[in-house]
């Protein structure tokens, strides 16, 4: 995702827009930006020849103030690339071009590979692409990218078939994981309050309980956390319903019944009254919109680890 801002930014630096990234050569070296909640990243594809001069550029970053002046809250170095992550707020475009402006010279004087190096294979190109690869545009020759494209779907089956668990294991893990969530759902429900961030922690605690119970990886696994994060959520909505009885109870507001009889109750009361029957279904309801906003971005990350990673072709 771009915003007007690094929308600008590549509009003065001739870079382009697509599926979601500004990329291009920036002052000669293959740069991708990007942002998200509360960050902006800026990742540059490219090679140290010389172990010694990399050295050296990362202790030249680590001798300067860099999260105070540029807001930068990491650097990673990886074998084909170096991303750097901006904290959000208003004015960090202005401190990201005063880092390019710092930076760039540095990976000159540290001999760090342009974009006309291919970034699989290391060599220079005469003819090449763009290919975008977990967000990140890459500069390679045609050969090299449907190699790597191969390559990566080979990997991927060869993991998922020498993978261990199965999708019975990993349910039983996400329904404790889920239930432990939709107890939360319930003492929040029950004191009046619906918040998406509880259901993230349903999703987080499926998907915790699911990889802890060996769960197998696949498109499987994404309908069982859906599956979960609703029933927890309408579980956890009765629950706080059934609590709101159990304090009637001790209050001395309903008398004449046990605590095993408070959940029959409430079943007799959904199923005699509309209206109760309608206000909780509508709270059902509400609450799987408001979880739905917590675990988009889990269901998403779950989805693309049951598909190899994708190299997708940009214009050059």
């Amino acid at each position: 995702m771009v915003g007007s801002g690094i929308k600008k930014f590549a509009k003065e630096n001739e870079l382009r827009i697509a599926s979601g990234v500004a990329y291009g050569s920036l002052y000669g070296y293959a740069s991708t930006l990007s942002e998200g909640s509360g960050y902006k990243s800026l990742t540059i594809a490219t090679r140290f020849p010389d172990p010694a001069l990399e050295r050296r550029l990362k202790a030249e970053l680590d001798e300067r103030n860099i999260e105070r002046e540029f807001r930068v809250q990491s650097v990673s170095f990886n074998v084909k690339s170096i991303e750097i992550i901006f904290r959000d707020a208003a004015g960090t475009m202005k401190r990201i071009c005063n880092f390019i402006d710092w930076f760039y010279p540095l990976l000159k004087e540290a001999g760090a590979t342009k974009y006309r190096v291919c970034a699989e294979c290391g060599q220079v190109m005469e003819r090449g692409a763009w290919k975008l690869i977990n967000n990140v545009a890459y500069p390679m020759h045609k050969d090299c990218a449907a190699r790597l494209r191969s390559d990566l779907i080979e990997e991927h089956e060869s993991e998922r078939a020498s993978a261990k668990g199965s999708y019975l294991t990993g349910f039983i893990g996400a329904v404790i994981g889920a239930a432990i969530g939709s107890a939360l759902w319930a003492g929040v429900y029950y004191m009046g309050y619906m918040a998406s961030v509880v259901g993230l922690i349903i999703g987080v605690l499926a998907e915790r309980g699911y990889n802890l119970f060996k769960g197998k990886k696949g498109g499987l696994k994404v309908a069982i956390l859906i599956l979960l994060v609703i029933a927890g959520v309408a579980v956890g909505t009765l629950a706080g319903e059934w609590l709101t009885l159990y304090q009637m109870m001790k209050d001395g507001e309903i008398i004449g019944y046990t605590t095993g009889e408070l959940l029959p109750l409430l079943f007799d009361h959904i199923e005699a009254d509309e209206e109760i029957f309608n206000g909780i279904l509508k709270n059902i309801g509400m609450g799987i919109l408001f979880a739905a906003l917590g675990v988009f971005a889990l269901i998403k990350k779950t989805s693309k680890e049951a598909k190899p990673t994708k190299v997708k072709d940009l214009k050059d």
